[in-house]
């Protein structure tokens, strides 16, 4: 809600108008129907997985075509489950008021790409409107939507077993079941709830709202003043806007190469870099490492021993390096067990058997026959 609310200050700067649009899917893609729950005859039987892949596809062209057109919008992306489970996308944008129509007429032409016929599909398929400032704000329009999946429920503590979804009638209880639903349908389906579109690194924001505005140079405080203060609209504006290229953006992340457990050099975010000075901020300053709670702190072999590449139950090899097996003693290393003997094929005559069959009984394939 924070980062929605900057995005909203930072477009009304700007004069970027607001858009909300509702993206579905076709109707064969939705398993019963909309007003009686009874079965849909066309269901094409795909997952609600399938589906999300499908409006990804579809927003994928979509921005490709925006993309060759320089039409540029930012905001956020919600999905959520119809009554049947098929999820459908809503989306808040925010673009220049001169490139409204032609966003929305290419989003448009994509989403009715797919049986662009079919009954009910251009009042449905494809919807939108244009945000009032008059009327309400675009956080407005969207917090009905992520109310509806995160309702801060367990902020209180109270675990989710101890609650009695049966004997509550409350619209309170009816929201919190609902959330866990919704929930437990996007974990199981792997699908994104939330997701922002164009504009600036979050993971940059996080990392300077770990500092205090006195750790840093004069040039990267009014960034770290910004995140402290949950400015999301001021950090934006100070990154360049939305459009900038992130190779222009004056902060990005530090990273460094770490050894992880399995032996493998993988990059981990250790703090941020200033571009324009050149200075490096560690945010991270602990590293954490798996230990032993019954020896606690104490010295151990398995400590002080040399450290040796990873093992795993999963090898593909036939048998054991010469090299490994001079560290290992006799017991360890099991003796693998010859091939059983496998019977000849044969092969009944006159019956057209496959080209494997024959190399291996060293016969030729038959000629096929009309």
């Amino acid at each position: 809600m924070v980062r929605t609310r900057g995005l909203e200050d930072y477009a009304k700067e700007q004069g970027d108008i607001g858009v909300f649009l509702t993206l579905t899917a076709p109707g064969r893609m939705h398993a019963r129907q909309s007003k009686t729950g009874e079965e849909n005859p066309n269901f094409c039987h795909v997952t609600p997985r399938h589906v999300h892949d499908y409006l990804n596809t579809v927003w994928a062209r979509t921005r490709a075509q925006w993309a060759r057109d320089g039409i540029r919008c930012y905001g956020v992306r919600t999905v959520e489950p119809h009554h049947d489970g098929t999820p459908h996308w809503h989306l808040l944008l925010f673009v220049a008021p001169a490139d409204r129509k032609a966003m929305l007429k290419t989003f448009r032409d994509y989403a009715l790409q797919d049986s662009p016929s079919e009954k009910g599909a251009w009042l449905r398929r494809f919807t939108f409107k244009t945000i009032d400032p008059e009327k309400g704000s675009a956080v407005g329009y969207l917090a009905k939507y992520i109310s509806k999946n995160i309702d801060g429920f367990k902020a209180d503590g109270a675990p989710v077993e101890d609650y009695d979804f049966e004997s509550s009638d409350t619209k309170l209880a009816k929201i919190h079941e609902s959330a866990v639903r919704v929930g437990a349908w996007a974990s199981s389906h792997g699908i994104r709830q939330f997701q922002f579109i164009g504009t600036t690194s979050v993971t940059v924001w996080r990392e300077l709202r770990r500092l205090k505005a006195d750790q840093v140079e004069e040039g990267l405080r009014a960034y770290v003043e910004a995140a402290d203060a949950s400015n999301w609209g001021d950090f934006v504006r100070l990154c360049g806007g939305p459009a900038a290229p992130r190779k222009d953006i004056p902060v990005c992340t530090h990273r460094e190469a770490r050894q992880n457990r399995y032996a493998e050099f993988v990059k981990v975010t250790k703090g941020i870099t200033f571009r324009p000075t050149g200075e490096i901020v560690e945010t991270r300053i602990h590293v954490w490492t798996v230990g032993s709670a019954k020896h606690g702190d104490m010295p151990s072999a398995a400590r002080q021993a040399p450290r040796v590449a990873p093992w795993t139950r999963v090898n593909n090899c036939t048998g054991i390096a010469p090299s490994l097996a001079k560290t290992l003693s006799a017991e360890i290393i099991l003796h693998q067990p010859p091939l059983p003997t496998l019977p000849p094929l044969t092969v009944p005559p006159g019956r057209f058997f496959p080209d494997w069959i024959g190399m291996l009984t060293n016969q030729a394939s038959p000629p096929l026959t009309s």
